[in-house]
């Protein structure tokens, strides 16, 4: 169907390799954990969101990567592709995202300088995901070749937002 080819003609699955993306997630949490490590509360209660919300992550991106794997095996049409992306990925996303958000908000004034621009950069990783997960659905709903070139676009851009936040 259409995301085959859309796949298929933008590479998107050679951009966006699981294995280099879970080693990217993995290095991302053990930088954040090693920046924040801290004996007051609020690092703690940080320290422990940010894993909270990594173990959603892995888990969104496992099913991004099956269907995303699935769609080029062709053993599954773009419409179960669409629910996966809806059910799995953004709803789980959008959760874990919101909930990072709820549970930090009262803690942030209590963090170090150098947290509370690391929680603003997880923010924007996480909020840059979401958009990049939506444009995919879209892109499939509408058989849009743009859109999927946007949300390649704006993988890659999380991806470079993820290495940044080891580079530091």
């Amino acid at each position: 169907g259409f995301m085959l080819y859309a796949i298929g003609g933008n590479r998107l699955y050679d951009n966006l390799k699981p294995h280099l993306r879970k080693i990217i997630i993995f290095a991302v949490l053990v930088m954040i954990i090693a920046l924040i490590l801290s004996k007051n509360s609020s690092g703690k209660i940080f320290q422990e969101e940010i894993l909270n919300f990594g173990r959603i992550e892995e888990k969104v991106m496992v099913a991004f990567d099956e269907s995303i794997r699935k769609i080029e095996d062709k053993t599954i049409t773009d419409e179960v592709f669409a629910d996966v992306l809806r059910e799995d990925v953004i709803s789980e996303w959008k959760g874990a995202l919101s909930e990072f958000e709820s549970n930090t908000a009262g803690i942030l004034p209590k963090l170090s300088n150098r947290n509370r621009e690391l929680h603003s950069r997880l923010i924007e990783y996480m909020y840059t995901y979401l958009e990049a997960f939506e444009l995919m659905l879209e892109a499939v709903d509408t058989n849009n070749i743009e859109k999927t070139k946007e949300a390649e676009s704006k993988f890659i851009e999380a991806q470079a937002m993820a290495q940044s936040l080891t580079d530091d």
